[in-house]
């Protein structure tokens, strides 16, 4: 349940979309957020940490053939144990040998980094978030 569930299988469409399907998973899930002291209403019974690894299968419609490559996700949504603080990276990063492109992953409407091979940003897409697609719906009720 929770964040990861919502939202993190939308980065594995969007992997799946752009380089084909995700074959040979290995992951780890835990639920890390209730071990820092906190109330079960404060952090809910829901997993909080999830790292994986896989392999991009073989494809004939991913937009970037991508057989073989090494998939790394991590998502992590355990709170600072100073609360004080907030994490709110939120970062899709495609690494290649030549660079890199930086997006969110979770989140609509943040910009598009292009990074050089030293991690430079070399050029930048911004853009207007998207409405919610359930906007008519919300203001509705």
């Amino acid at each position: 349940g929770g964040l990861i569930m919502d939202m993190g299988c939308h980065v594995l469409d969007r992997i799946d979309y752009l380089f084909g399907p995700i074959v040979d998973v290995q992951s780890t899930v835990s639920r890390k957020g209730a071990s820092i002291g906190g109330s079960s209403e404060e952090y809910p019974l829901v997993e909080d940490y999830v790292s994986m690894n896989a392999t991009i299968g073989p494809s004939d419609w991913s937009v970037i053939p991508s057989e073989g490559a090494n998939v790394q996700c991590v998502w992590d949504f355990v709170p600072p144990e100073d609360r004080s603080k907030k994490n709110e990276r939120d970062e899709f990063v495609i690494r290649g040998p030549k660079g890199s492109l930086r997006m969110g992953g979770m989140g609509a409407g943040l910009p598009i980094e292009f990074l050089d091979a030293d991690g430079n940003v070399v050029k930048v897409i911004e853009f207007d978030p998207p409405k919610h697609s359930a906007q008519p719906l919300i203001q509705a009720v």
